[in-house]
């Protein structure tokens, strides 16, 4: 039979978690996206929602996970490379900065810098570079077609995460009829 003191801190802990279900229930009945954990990091990561806090080039962001495990007390900086596309180089080593780089680098930094955006996996977690692998969404914005359609990135296939290719194709093939970006302003 359990003492007195067992049964106090079987109510207590019975209580406490009907309190934190009662308060923070809403946080953990949607269906987040689950991330592998990362190198320097061994825990499950899941969230969705994130906040750009940093572009690093028109292809590739930073974010901060706002809706993450209640297990963490800081919340880490992820690198995430937008899939199904490739913008012009500008950090790449021992190479020169490639034609319209930095524009798309400057678009992209001017739509979603500071802002909070959803992100949607394909088949991919992450590359060998251990960037997560993401199709970025701001609002009704598909970020990564914003990129293409106005010439600041290519569509790219990048097997096995190629779900939305024919979306991004076809915004290409627009961005190279009105000639928008790269393609009226850079030789082949």
């Amino acid at each position: 039979m359990p003492s007195r003191s067992q049964t106090k801190a079987t109510l207590f802990v019975t209580l406490l978690i009907s309190l934190f279900t009662l308060l923070f229930g809403e946080y953990f009945t949607a269906e987040p996206v689950t991330l592998t954990s990362t190198k320097s990091n061994n825990l499950p990561l899941v969230f969705d929602k994130a906040q750009v806090v940093d572009v690093v080039d028109g292809d590739t962001i930073k974010v901060k996970a706002l809706d993450t495990s209640p297990e963490f007390v800081t919340t880490p900086t992820y690198v995430v490379r937008l899939i199904g596309i490739d913008a012009p180089e500008t950090h790449k080593p021992n190479a020169p900065k490639e034609c319209y780089g930095e524009e798309a680098t400057e678009y992209l930094g001017n739509l979603i810098l500071g802002k909070t955006v959803t992100l949607k996996k394909d088949k991919s977690e992450t590359d060998k570079y251990n960037r997560l692998l993401r199709y970025v969404y701001l609002d009704d914005v598909f970020v990564n077609e914003a990129l293409v359609q106005n010439g600041f990135a290519k569509a790219k296939a990048y097997k096995p995460d190629i779900s939305m290719h024919d979306v991004l194709d076809a915004s290409q093939g627009l961005a190279i009829q009105k000639s928008a970006g790269m393609w009226g302003n850079c030789a082949p």
